[in-house]
């Protein structure tokens, strides 16, 4: 193997380098301005321009994930629930998505239009090669006639573009051997052969001083471009002499070598941040799945992981590109997270979107029965019944927040309007009440300090009292029970000195009770008495018939027959008692 060759291959290994399109993209603020560069870029054609494609949506896709996060949260502050939540038509989607359909086409159609110029080119170089060959084994060649077609060949083989990679090491390859077959003919002139070799090495030599010149330059990746210009280039420059073949290789390579380090150093370097961003991305992704939400049972805690998710959202958005392999993946994770929390808050705030609405259904219906009643003059029974209907809304749950404030001022009101009615309506009774409770503390002081003298002449000095008492109209409710036990307890005190029965303590304090009872409650307490009053009645008459069976001498019938005279006594004395209620009552009817 020849030096040029063995050389030309050390160069084609030097060549692996990553692609030269990953290079850091601008960063836009704004989709229409990823829009527009997108269409410049489209304008300059479709060759080399993949990765800027790629970075340009991705970049796009970053913004848009953005707003639209951000259109949600501020859906779900306004309404309390994300579910129903429909993003508007993004104008710049829709023109970022005919333009990718416009560079899919296009690329394709450069791509086989590629693909045909590079099988042409291979059709054309392999007929230079032929042509190589012929000259290369011909030995009776007028060397002056072909050199100047071998170099025609030379130049042709340079003009000669791209070709299908799978072919071209074979072709170089093939190319340099008969170069140098040519070359090394006997029947080469070599003053001819020694001026090619010249020419070429000052054409390599100028190639070496160019690429020296690129370690200065600080743009690395257009640096580089350029040295795989050269390379190119110096690969289709013929050889030089043989002593100086290895010398104006190695000054070449070792300018090169320093450009392929501070481009492998460039790279190394967008790697490392891109596997400290793919960490940076791993840990959100392991936050957000740190987040029980299928264990949430409040709205409290669903609000304080909207802010943590929010957190994380936004520093996301901080973090550059991970490493092209990972950086689809990764953000296909986080995206399912995200997209996961949102659903189950979604799903969430709907039931109890729902419990909300149901309780505000319940809380309108107490409203509507309370407005009704706002008007009423019936004071007691539409107090019980308001106040009910204020227990009952205290138990209902919450309702949707801004109507909150709203249904419980229109409850309010309509109670309040009843209430400040009945105020102003009962205002002369609470007076009156004051007056008959001073009436009834002033009867009760006599009662208390009641002489007892000549039995009958207490009683019916007492039962005047009574009557008096008894004839006072309602007392304030709060001095009602307080009251009525002082009097029963001086009342009985009297009776108990002046030995008066139980039954007719009963019936006097039942004659009491019947002066604050409504006729309503007047004509249910008759009917129950008259129950009573059947009921005894037909004991009675059945004690009375069982009497007669028991007709023995012996000390225990009688016995027996005692005890059943006094109970049916004792059934005649409550029937009387029972008969003189029903009797008062008719009375009060009456």
């Amino acid at each position: 193997m020849s030096e040029e060759t063995r050389s030309n291959q050390e160069l084609d290994i030097q060549n692996e380098q990553p692609n030269l399109n990953q290079q850091e993209a601008v960063v836009f603020e704004s989709k229409a301005e990823i829009v527009k560069q997108l269409e410049v870029l489209l304008q300059q054609g479709v060759n080399e321009i993949k990765e800027q494609v790629d970075n340009l949506k991705q970049q796009f896709y970053k913004i848009h994930n953005a707003d639209l996060d951000k259109a949600r949260k501020e859906f779900f502050e306004k309404n309390g629930d994300d579910a129903e939540f429909q993003p508007a038509e993004d104008s710049d989607e829709v023109a970022l998505k005919s333009l990718l359909a416009k560079y899919k086409e296009l690329r394709a159609a450069e791509v086989e239009r590629q693909r045909q110029e590079r099988e042409q080119n291979g059709l054309k170089k392999q007929a230079i090669l032929n042509e190589l060959k012929s000259l290369a084994e011909s030995e009776t060649a007028d060397i002056s006639g072909e050199m100047e077609h071998f170099h025609n060949l030379q130049q042709q083989w340079r003009e000669v573009g791209p070709i299908e990679p799978s072919l071209e090491s074979d072709l170089q390859k093939q190319y340099e051997l008969y170069q140098n077959q040519f070359y090394d003919l006997l029947s080469i002139n070599r003053e001819l052969r020694d001026y090619d070799f010249k020419k070429n090495l000052e054409a390599k030599t100028t190639l070496c001083e160019k690429a020296e010149a690129l370690a200065d330059r600080k743009d690395v990746v257009p640096a580089f471009r350029e040295l795989l210009a050269y390379q190119e280039e110096w690969k289709n420059i013929g050889p030089v002499a043989r002593e100086h073949r290895e010398t104006i290789w190695t000054r070449f390579r070792a300018a090169a070598t320093v450009i392929f380090k501070k481009h492998q150093d460039y790279f190394a370097e967008i790697h490392s941040r891109e596997q400290d961003n793919l960490v940076a991305k791993q840990g959100l992704c392991q936050r957000l799945s740190d987040i029980k939400w299928d264990e949430f049972t409040t709205s409290k805690q669903w609000d304080q992981a909207s802010e943590q998710v929010a957190a994380i959202q936004t520093e996301w958005r901080t973090i550059g590109f991970a490493p092209k392999k990972d950086n689809q993946k990764i953000y296909d994770q986080y995206r399912s997270l995200v997209d996961g929390f949102y659903a189950a808050r979604s799903a969430y705030f709907k039931t109890i979107r729902e419990q909300l609405n149901d309780n505000m259904a319940k809380k309108q219906e107490l409203i509507h029965v309370a407005e009704k009643l706002q008007d009423s003059t019936d004071w007691q029974k539409t107090t019980n019944r308001l106040i009910e209907l204020q227990q009952q809304w205290k138990k209902i749950g919450v309702v949707p927040r801004k109507y909150s404030e709203q249904l419980w001022q229109q409850f309010r009101a309509a109670c309040d309007h009843f209430f400040e009615a009945k105020k102003e309506a009962t205002a002369s009774q609470r007076n009156e009440e004051q007056a008959n409770l001073e009436a009834k503390k002033a009867i009760l002081e006599q009662i208390e300090n009641l002489e007892i003298g000549e039995k009958n002449a207490t009683l019916k000095k007492l039962h005047e009292l009574m009557a008096q008492y008894q004839n006072i109209g309602f007392v304030p409710f709060r001095e009602k029970d307080k009251l009525q036990k002082k009097y029963k307890a001086a009342t009985d005190k009297i009776f108990d000195q002046l030995q008066v029965e139980e039954a007719n303590r009963r019936l006097d304090f039942f004659s009491k009770n019947l002066e604050e009872v409504g006729e309503d409650r007047l004509l249910n307490e008759r009917k129950k008495l008259l129950r009573q009053y059947d009921s005894l009645k037909a004991e009675i008459a059945t004690a009375e018939n069982n009497i007669l069976f028991f007709t023995g001498k012996s000390n225990k019938s009688n016995s027996v027959i005692t005890s059943m005279q006094k109970n049916i006594e004792k059934q005649k004395q409550q029937l009387n008692e029972i008969e003189q209620k029903i009797n008062l009552i008719d009375q009060k009817l009456n």
